[in-house]
């Protein structure tokens, strides 16, 4: 039977919310707008949805080449700022983990981001899919995501590992169970 473990990335993989807010900051800065306190915190309490969805949160409805200018800019930045990225998950753990489960990424984040990002910790090799907002029409908490890792993966079983809200609904709905990434690094041997 074939099982997996489909991790969130940002927060979960990788302690990065920093990085992703500085790169949001600059970014509006050069466009002339920067984020008074309250955007930011607005930012920050989002994460883990998609950057057209946090934008929205906070400036209301925005039109396609806002979005555009905001993303270049975001991920201009953003790989500027990627050195700075930490693993939150050992590569140790996902090695040992892979011997009994297909391991896989599904993300709001871009794919290119996301390769930047698994790349950056070294663990790029270790997932079988690794599904993005560029394969999915619609963002977290739909299931969709959920449902294209798992087809691509030819499996039915799966435990979602993630750190918000959105990740806990997503798994929800798409009839997988939820471990949050603290309770994971608590316990993680308990899935071996």
């Amino acid at each position: 039977m074939c099982r997996a473990i489909i991790f969130d990335l940002d927060g979960t993989l990788v302690d990065d919310v920093d990085v992703h807010l500085e790169a949001w900051k600059r970014a509006m800065e050069e466009l002339g707008m920067p984020p008074r306190k309250e955007e930011i915190e607005a930012y920050r309490k989002a994460v883990g949805k998609s950057l057209r969805d946090i934008l929205e949160d906070i400036y209301g409805k925005i039109d396609e080449e806002f979005y555009k200018k905001v993303r270049e800019l975001k991920n201009k930045y953003f790989k500027e700022l990627i050195e700075n990225v930490k693993p939150i998950i050992d590569r140790s753990v996902l090695e040992v983990l892979k011997k009994r489960y297909k391991l896989a990424v599904f993300t709001s984040t871009n794919s290119q981001t996301a390769r930047d990002l698994l790349k950056a910790i070294d663990v790029e090799d270790l997932f079988d899919v690794v599904v993005t907002a560029d394969d999915v029409t619609k963002a977290k908490p739909d299931p969709e995501g959920i449902r294209v890792v798992l087809d691509r993966l030819g499996c039915r079983e799966a435990i979602f590992i993630g750190d918000t809200i959105f990740d806990e609904e997503t798994a929800k709905r798409a009839g997988v169970k939820f471990i949050h990434i603290k309770e994971f690094l608590r316990a993680w041997k308990s899935l071996l």
